[in-house]
C-alpha cells in the first residue's frame, strides 16, 4: 500500500508548547493555521488551514484577491497585541488571499485561508504564459552556491525560417496619474566583501550567424517626451572610486573591429538630435565641466574640422611697463585669444606660464591703433630666437600675433 488516508486536510493536527487560545493564528511549519478550540499545552488539538476569517490586520490597504500573509510579529490597526495579517510577503508567510477589499484603517481584513505552501525554489523548467508579483516585490535570484548562478532571459527561438527570434524586453512599471515611470537598470552584481571587482554589465547586439550576417544594433534611446514634455536624457556614467581609495571608472566607446578580409574597423558617429521645423539641431558638448584636458585624434591622425572654428575669447588685458620685468602677464591659460589694450609703443605684456604646454596656440589682438604692443615670452624662454629680457615680438597698430609653445621654454610668433 503506498499510502494511508488520514484525514480530509480542511484541518491538522497540532500539539502546541504553549497553551493556544481560541482564535488565535499559529504558524505549523511554514503554513498559517486557524485555531477553533483552546488548546492546552502538550495537548493534541487541530488548526484550520481552510475556511473564510475575519483576520487582524496592519495599516495596510487590500483589494479583493490580493495575497496576504501572517506577521507573527506585526502589529494590528488600533490594537497592541503581536500578530496581524500584512501584505509584504518578506514579513511572514503565505496565508491566503483577501475575498474582500479592506481600507487602511479597517482593523480586518477577509481571507480565504489556502493550504498551498508558498516554496522559494522550483526545480527544472517552468512554462508560464506570464510571471506576476503578489506583493510590492518580484525578485528573481541565481543560485547562491561557490559559483553564483546565472540567470539567463533570451527571447524565443523562432520556429519559421523568415520570422524574427522573440524580442526581450526590460521595461519600467506605469505609473499613476501624477506619477513617475518605474526606473529599469541593469547593474553588474557587488565585488566581494573584502576585495574583488564588481561584475560587469553589458549590452550587445546579436552575433551574425551565417557568412553574410551582419551583428545586431545596440540602441539606448531616451524616452519620448509627451506633448511639450522635454525628450529623456541618457547619461553613460563611469563608476565611482571606492571610499577611502580608488580612481574613478573609465568610459571607452569604440567601433567594432574588423575580423578578417582586410575590412574596415566599425565607426564611431556622436550627433546632436535632430531639429524640427524651425528649432536648432541639438548641440555636443565635450569637455565643458570637469575635464583636465581633452585629446582629440593622435600625431600621426589626419583630423578634419568640417565647420568653422570658434574660440574663447578672453577678458581684455591692459598693458604695462616698458619691458619684461614691469610687463603685465596676460591670463593664466583661460582663452585662445586675449585682447589687450593700452598698447603706447613701450607697453607690454608677457606669455603666462599656464601656456606652456606643447602644441598650445594663442592669439593675441592689439586693439589700439596706430600703436606698438611688446609682447615677452614666458621667463626663461625663448621666442623667435629673441630671450625673455628681450622685445621678442610685438604687434603694430590694431594687429594681431599668434604663438605657439613648441619645444620646452620655446615659442615661436607668427
Amino acid at each position: 500500500m503506498e499510502a494511508i488516508f488520514v484525514q480530509e486536510g480542511k484541518t491538522i493536527d497540532y500539539t502546541p508548547v504553549s497553551a493556544v487560545t481560541a482564535g488565535s493564528i499559529v504558524v505549523i511549519g511554514s503554513i498559517p493555521a486557524y485555531v477553533g478550540s483552546p488548546i492546552a499545552a502538550g495537548v493534541l488539538g487541530a488548526a484550520s488551514v481552510e475556511g473564510v476569517y475575519d483576520v487582524l490586520k496592519g495599516a495596510e490597504t487590500y483589494t479583493a484577491g490580493d495575497s496576504v500573509y501572517w506577521d507573527a510579529d506585526g502589529t494590528p490597526t488600533g490594537g497592541s497585541t503581536t500578530g496581524c495579517a500584512t501584505d509584504n510577503a518578506a514579513l511572514g508567510e503565505l496565508m491566503g488571499w483577501a475575498v474582500k477589499d479592506a481600507a487602511t484603517g479597517d482593523a480586518r481584513v477577509r481571507v480565504k485561508f489556502t493550504s498551498a505552501k508558498r516554496t522559494a525554489t522550483i526545480a527544472g523548467s517552468v512554462s508560464a504564459t506570464a510571471i506576476a508579483g503578489s506583493d510590492s516585490s518580484l525578485g528573481i535570484s541565481g543560485l547562491q552556491a561557490a559559483q553564483g548562478g546565472a540567470i539567463p532571459i533570451t527571447g524565443g527561438v523562432s520556429t519559421t525560417s523568415a520570422n524574427a527570434g522573440g524580442a526581450v524586453s526590460l521595461t519600467g512599471g506605469v505609473p499613476g496619474a501624477t506619477g513617475t515611470g518605474g526606473a529599469a537598470s541593469v547593474v553588474g552584481g557587488i565585488g566581494g566583501a573584502t576585495s574583488g571587482a564588481g561584475g560587469a554589465a553589458s549590452l550587445v547586439g546579436g552575433a551574425g550567424s551565417a557568412t553574410a550576417g551582419a551583428g545586431g544594433a545596440v540602441a539606448v534611446t531616451g524616452g519620448y517626451g509627451t506633448l511639450v514634455g522635454a525628450g529623456g536624457a541618457i547619461a553613460v556614467t563611469g563608476g565611482a572610486g571606492g571610499a577611502t581609495s580608488g580612481n574613478g571608472g573609465a568610459i571607452a566607446i569604440a567601433g567594432g573591429a574588423a575580423s578578417a578580409n582586410d575590412d574596415d574597423g566599425g565607426a564611431v558617429a556622436i550627433n546632436g538630435g535632430a531639429k524640427n521645423g524651425t528649432g536648432d539641431d541639438g548641440a555636443i558638448s565635450i569637455g565643458t565641466t570637469t575635464a583636465a584636458s581633452v585629446t582629440i585624434a593622435k600625431a600621426s591622425i589626419a583630423t578634419k574640422i568640417g565647420g568653422p572654428l570658434t574660440l574663447t575669447v578672453g577678458a581684455t588685458t591692459t598693458a604695462d611697463g616698458s619691458t619684461n620685468a614691469d610687463a603685465v602677464a596676460l591670463p593664466a591659460a583661460t582663452s585662445s585669444v586675449y585682447l589687450v589694450d593700452g598698447a603706447d609703443d613701450a607697453k607690454g605684456v608677457i606669455l603666462n606660464d599656464a601656456d606652456k604646454v606643447v602644441g598650445r596656440v594663442i592669439h593675441i589682438l592689439n586693439l589700439v591703433n596706430n600703436k606698438i604692443l611688446k609682447i615677452y615670452p614666458t621667463a626663461g624662454a625663448t621666442m623667435n630666437g629673441g630671450t625673455h629680457t628681450t622685445v621678442a615680438a610685438s604687434t603694430a597698430s590694431g594687429g594681431s600675433l599668434t604663438a605657439c609653445y613648441v619645444a620646452t621654454d620655446t615659442w615661436i610668433a607668427f
